[in-house]
């Protein structure tokens, strides 16, 4: 019974995780509101390229979620034309998807940064920050993990 609803628990998360739809931030800064009005109080800022779980919509603004916070955004500050990530903690970056090499512009990226999503390997992530430098990053900082496609062998 106990390994029952263990199991039952597990794909109830499962499930739900995958039915989540996801966006990311296009503004440079975009202001996270208490509600869907431009004077409403500011909940916090969100850097370009943090993902945001969409929770519901209303007359052009997006009540969204993010790791840390939850707010509306105006839609025009969003896109869903790509994935992106957030990195969980400060971390190196890497050159390539093989070396060890750290970037020669980049040598760390920081927690709650924000990145585009452009290639996902075995265990790593091709990532472009909000300033155009392409990195890599370890998938095991990043979040959420279900934008990064190629996590199963």
């Amino acid at each position: 019974m106990k390994l029952f609803i263990i199991c039952s628990a597990l794909l109830i998360n499962t499930t739900f995780a995958q039915t989540q739809k996801f966006i990311c931030t296009d503004g440079y800064v975009s202001n996270l509101r208490a509600d869907a009005q431009a004077d409403a109080a500011l909940v916090t800022q969100l850097p370009k390229y943090t993902p945001l779980i969409v929770l519901e919509e209303k007359e052009g603004w997006t009540k969204v979620k993010s790791k840390s916070f939850e707010g509306w955004i105006f839609n025009k500050l969003l896109d869903s034309s790509y994935s992106c990530v957030l990195s969980t903690k400060s971390y190196k970056t890497h050159e390539s998807y093989t070396s060890r090499t750290v970037h020669k512009y980049r040598e760390n990226v920081l927690t709650g940064e924000g990145f585009r999503i452009l290639k996902t390997e075995m265990g790593m992530t091709q990532v472009k920050d909000k300033t155009g430098n392409v990195f890599w990053l370890e998938n095991h900082i990043l979040w959420p993990k279900n934008n990064l496609m190629s996590l199963s062998i």
